[in-house]
């Protein structure tokens, strides 16, 4: 019999984020975010704001890094949510979920699927503004090898195999 694992963090032993891999499908394109002082291509995410819920997270943070607004994409990937039915139907789950320890804090990150127009005008006042930040929208083909983290390059499998 497998023993089970418990671990208890307390409200200020951890973080809750969430992000995207937000897709313009007409374009084949993917979103990437360059951070340009440490020349790193990584997926858009931040922080959970509080009462917000997850989904609200994930297309909020990629609106404030990135200035394009993100649609989530309803997936038929295997969850482990409760669903009413046995059938696999379309959801909007997290389709991975991300975890770091920095400095005796841990950083949760749900990941979604997202999608959203690479040509529309993005807004303006968001971390992309600040110039230390710049969003690339990749072709699909190249992507992979663009992000510089291994965690971002198995969290974009996943989302394209979702679509």
């Amino acid at each position: 019999m497998m023993e089970e694992k418990r671990v208890l963090l307390l409200s200020n032993q951890f973080v809750i984020s969430c992000g995207t891999v937000c897709f313009d499908l007409e374009k084949n394109r993917v979103m990437l975010i360059y951070y340009k002082a440490k020349k790193e291509f990584f997926l858009p995410k931040g922080r959970k704001e509080v009462g917000e819920d997850l989904e609200e997270t994930a297309k909020r943070e990629t609106l404030e890094e990135t200035g394009f607004e993100c649609e989530l994409v309803k997936h038929s990937l295997n969850t482990l949510a409760t669903t009413e039915s046995q059938e696999k139907s379309k959801h909007s789950e997290p389709i991975a979920v991300q975890q770091r320890f920095l400095d005796g804090v841990l950083k949760i990150i749900f990941w979604y699927v997202g999608k959203a127009d690479s040509t529309a005008v993005p807004k303006t006042k968001t971390l992309s503004d600040e110039q230390q930040f710049e969003t690339h929208w990749i072709p699909i083909t190249s992507a992979e090898e663009r992000l510089t983290y291994h965690d971002d390059r198995e969290i974009f499998k996943a989302a394209l195999s979702a679509l």
